[in-house]
């Protein structure tokens, strides 16, 4: 079962949405965009086109990484990043150094839209239609449109968007040769005054540090994570490389920050295997960090924190020694069981049988799992273990109204006792037989005798025997 993250798609149909913000992008991204609340707003604000014309399918799945690379359309991959946009610093007023707005209000307000176009290799900014400006794309290959559905693809498309509309805001945005690569630099990182590359690198930096909250702290697991810090700390992805007078420092932090409100709290539960803990209307039994997160009337985000912890369950066995059973590993609490249910006052490690039958035990480990052992039919006189490991011995019937066939399997030649006992280890049967050849047959008629548990012994010198009969 993945994590449960309670994100954005849920808190906007309870609670207030002008406050909600991505608290898992791994969870964010599997859901359709097309599912979204906001979408209508966002359609509205953005017209995304294919070779000019406007799209107004955006055919979707859930999860969507599980959506085959030929579904998953670029139309759908830019609604997407868009989306993504949206939510990521909605909350937030004066964190970007180019503009006052979030980052959405921004691109909103220099361009109109996004047009895909065949045969276009990576963008552009921009073209007119119809009076609107666009910003230009081409269609991505496979391999770009599996790589969209995580966290570093859509990524990788923000901040491309990011550099094409700074380019909207004048001549001074536009690029220098002076890195080497042909219109491939920025001659200064200035965050004061900065260009199309300087952009792309500080919205890198801000998704580190937890200045612009993605959610890729809660995304699941170290290695996600990891692997989030690792991207945005390379000098290529990070566009270090193209600054021609300064190059700025590699971002060093290595954990992320994770802004939430008044009114967080932070749970630790644990549970055994085998057990669920019911957690946001979910039954939760797999180790890990799960959130469900809220919008409060005041206006800031909160969350529920649950941090649960899966414990194995013991694994009880105990041993036979005359009448005296043992567990063989230690635990905090015993108890111990015969084929009636549970025998009183038998709570240690040790139990003596008083009489023949079924027994078993119950143990609790450190922390609070419990476990039932296999069960052994024992016998009173020398308490051995009923198994098949020297003679091959087969009641037939088995349980029977008191006529049953005896049968020998296996065994060796030569002369037997056969001895038939009940519960107390009361002999109600001797005889001596003769076995000529490895297989031995005979009936037996108990039919004199009560109901109930009985056992019948098959010995000699060297081997033994035993299995219980059960009479109605």
């Amino acid at each position: 079962m993945r994590k449960l993250g309670v994100i954005s798609i849920f808190i906007f149909m309870m609670y207030n949405l002008s406050f909600a913000q991505i608290y898992d992008i791994k969870l964010f991204l599997d859901q359709c965009p097309t599912n979204d609340p906001a979408i209508d707003t966002i359609l509205n604000d953005f017209e995304i086109r294919l070779n000019g014309q406007i799209v107004t399918e955006f055919p979707c799945y859930e999860p969507v990484y599980s959506m085959k690379t030929e579904d998953y359309l670029n139309p759908l991959i830019y609604l997407q990043t868009l989306r993504v946009i949206y939510y990521m610093d909605r909350h937030k007023r004066n964190h970007l150094p180019w503009t006052d707005t979030t980052l959405y209000v921004w691109m909103k307000n220099n361009i109109d839209g996004i047009n895909i176009v065949d045969g276009v290799i990576g963008g552009y900014c921009c073209s007119e239609i119809d009076g609107k400006i666009f910003f230009v794309t081409g269609n991505a290959d496979d391999f770009n449109r599996e790589f969209d559905k995580g966290w570093r693809g859509i990524s990788g498309n923000i901040d491309f968007f990011a550099h094409e509309v700074r380019h909207t805001n004048g001549y001074g945005y536009y690029h220098s040769s002076c890195c080497g690569i042909p219109g491939g630099c920025d001659e200064n990182y200035d965050e004061n005054d900065l260009g199309a590359y300087g952009i792309q690198y500080w919205l890198n930096k801000a998704w580190l540090n937890g200045l612009i909250n993605v959610g890729i702290r809660t995304s699941g697991t170290i290695t996600e994570i990891n692997d989030a810090i690792n991207w945005h700390l390379s000098s290529l992805n990070s566009s270090r490389t193209r600054f021609c007078n300064n190059i700025p420092e590699i971002v060093n932090k290595t954990d992320f920050d994770y802004p939430l409100g008044p009114g967080t709290t932070e749970i630790a539960q644990s549970i055994c295997a085998e057990n669920t803990y019911k957690f946001a209307e979910n039954e939760l039994n797999e180790e890990g960090t799960y959130f469900e997160i809220f919008a409060t009337e005041a206006g800031y985000d909160s969350a529920v924190i649950l941090n649960l912890t899966v414990h194995e369950l013991p694994n009880p066995d105990f041993t036979p020694n005359a009448d005296t059973l043992t567990s063989i590993n230690t635990y905090t609490s015993y108890q111990w069981y015969n084929q009636n249910g549970i025998i009183e006052g038998a709570t240690s490690n040790q139990y003596i049988i008083e009489k023949s039958g079924t027994y078993y035990f119950e143990v609790t480990n450190e922390n609070g799992c419990s476990a039932m052992s296999n069960s052994m039919d024992l016998i009173k006189a020398g308490v051995n273990e009923l198994n098949d490991n020297q003679l091959k011995l087969l009641i037939i019937p088995n349980p029977n109204k008191g006529k049953f066939i005896l049968r020998f399997e296996n065994s060796k030649v030569g002369k037997y006792q056969v001895q038939i006992l009940n519960e107390l280890g009361q002999i109600n049967i001797e005889k001596e037989i003769y076995l000529s050849s490895n297989v031995y047959e005979e009936e037996f008629n108990l039919s004199h005798l009560l109901a109930g548990t009985y056992f019948i012994k098959v010995f000699n010198a060297e081997l033994v025997q035993t299995k219980k009969i059960m009479l109605r």
